[in-house]
Parts: C-alpha cells; sequence; structure tokens
C-alpha cells in the first residue's frame, strides 16, 4: 500500500481542526472576562466543525466512482 502526500486542503483542514488545542488555553490566558473566553472557545469549534466537513467531502471525493447514467448503460446495449 503506497501513501499519499495529503492535498493542500486536507492540509489546512487538520490545521483548522487543531486550532481548539491552542485556541482554548489561550482564551483563558489572554482574556479575563468570561464572554470572551466563551466566544474564542465556540469560535475554535465552529472551525472543527467546519475542517470536519471539508475533510469528510473530501474523502467521499477522493473515493467517488461515477456510476453508469442510464443513458450510457441502455446505449452500450443497444450497440
Amino acid at each position: 500500500m503506497t501513501t499519499q502526500k495529503p492535498t493542500f486542503l486536507e492540509t489546512i483542514s487538520a490545521i483548522v481542526m487543531a486550532a481548539p488545542i491552542v485556541l482554548v488555553p489561550v482564551a483563558f490566558i489572554a482574556f479575563e472576562e468570561s464572554i470572551l473566553r466563551a466566544q474564542t472557545i465556540v469560535t475554535g469549534l465552529e472551525w472543527t466543525v467546519v475542517a470536519s466537513g471539508i475533510a469528510l467531502a473530501l474523502r467521499a471525493l477522493r473515493h467517488y466512482t461515477p456510476e453508469k447514467t442510464g443513458a450510457d448503460h441502455y446505449g452500450a446495449q443497444a450497440a
């Protein structure tokens, strides 16, 4: 089995998914107001959800094999 280099979007997706690991401690150190802490943490979680969606979409596209449409299928049988 060969390994493939990650694409640009996969790399960006992994970085964005790791953002909460950095944002949560920084939020507690940088902000004394709880509302700013909460806003930073929620933003990190939103980034994680978006990055996960991108990663899943890329995985689905990589494994996608187009199915024959009706015209292709019936045209091949008629010929």
